[in-house]
């Protein structure tokens, strides 16, 4: 019920945890005022809509492709959960040496799936994309459109690792005598809070957590990052919880542990220990999870073209854009002499969302 003046720039940031319907109602803030604003849509990992946008739609890219003044590089690397015992012997010897880690699991109990798992993400899309007049989005390189790709990847057919069964294990065993905490979407706020005041000081060495830590998280001294059924989380979920470690001028390590062989899985997690850039992460998204709709809400799946390929076809759809363009700027309704066919075909295929097309 919050209403504006004269609302002219709207800025979203972390916009792939947005949904399409949250970026319309933000929009509509200024509409009610008869002002169209601006809008800046930030992102490390921009979802499938957002690239398509980036093609087909009013989405204009700037983009910060170097890194905060003091930050060093995240190591990535791809572990068989064979190798388990090791990494948390590792993990054992940077905690002496005070250093502090995140060990993520994809459930708070053995028969759940936490939020951010390539499951839940294949279904819902994580968040935000496409903008209107004067919209940008901010991540890496502009990608070149991706082959479609049939459906996302399937995880591990194990049970997934758990917080508290995880920290059991630990406390018991690798990390017997260091601090230990969970932290989840089922503790609340003010709980979370104190734990995470007690891990920035220092009072627990590591958290096993879930995805709650996946933005928001400033801990200078985290330089680890393990993260468990990693084949279990979609990519930009990977990559959003890497940046959690190496922001305090040390360097971070990531360490995603897999306990599945599938080709797939193991060719998206590749994806993450080979780079670092949103973008490129992003269009490996794409290639699993499709574009989704420029046109509507699905934030994944393949567009409804009938005959073109967006790999293909990217020359040709760049240039029917530009001749959509031309003729939306002659006859912004569709409503001079000759249009009458064109307004009548897309309204019938598109008119119940055509007010979605330009959401940022």
């Amino acid at each position: 019920d919050v209403a504006f003046k004269q609302l002219a720039v709207a800025i979203v940031d972390e916009q792939h945890r947005f949904g399409v319907h949250q970026r319309l109602a933000l929009r509509a803030k200024g509409e009610q005022a008869g002002m169209m604003p601006h809008t800046l849509v930030m992102t490390a990992t921009p979802i499938p809509r957002t690239l398509a946008m980036t093609v087909l739609g009013d989405l204009d890219v700037s983009t910060i492709d170097a890194l905060p003044p003091g930050r060093k590089k995240v190591i990535t690397k791809v572990v068989d959960a064979m190798a388990r015992q090791e990494v948390y012997a590792f993990v054992r010897q940077r905690l002496e040496a005070g250093e502090r880690a995140f060990i993520v699991c994809p459930a708070i109990e053995r028969d759940s799936v936490e939020e951010g798992s390539v499951f839940e993400a294949a279904s819902a899309g994580a968040g935000a994309n496409a903008g209107g007049p004067g919209t940008v989005v901010a991540a890496g390189m502009v990608p070149a459109a991706p082959p479609p790709a049939a459906s996302a990847p399937a995880g591990s057919t194990a049970k997934p690792t758990a917080v508290a069964e995880l920290l059991r294990e630990l406390e018991r065993g690798p990390l017997a005598g260091k601090k230990l905490a969970a932290l989840h979407g089922r503790i609340d706020a003010a709980s979370r809070d104190v734990i995470m005041a007690r891990f920035r000081s220092g009072q627990i060495d590591a958290l096993v957590a879930t995805t709650v830590i996946e933005v928001g998280v400033d801990i200078p001294d985290a330089t680890l990052m393990i993260i468990e059924d990693a084949d279990r989380f979609g990519l930009a979920t990977l990559h959003q919880l890497r940046g959690r470690v190496g922001r305090g001028g040390k360097g971070g390590v990531c360490v995603l542990i897999t306990q599945t062989a599938s080709e797939v899985a193991s060719e998206r997690l590749a994806v993450m220990a080979k780079t670092s850039d949103g973008f490129k992460i992003a269009q490996k998204d794409v290639e699993i999870r499709g574009f989704g709709d420029v046109i509507g809400v699905r934030q994944s799946g393949m567009p409804p073209f009938a005959v073109a390929d967006m790999a293909r076809d990217l020359d040709l759809l760049t240039l029917a854009r530009r001749d959509a363009t031309a003729w939306l700027t002659r006859s912004p309704r569709l409503d001079q002499t000759g249009d009458a066919l064109a307004r009548s075909r897309m309204l019938k295929q598109h008119g119940k969302w055509l007010g979605l097309a330009d959401v940022g």
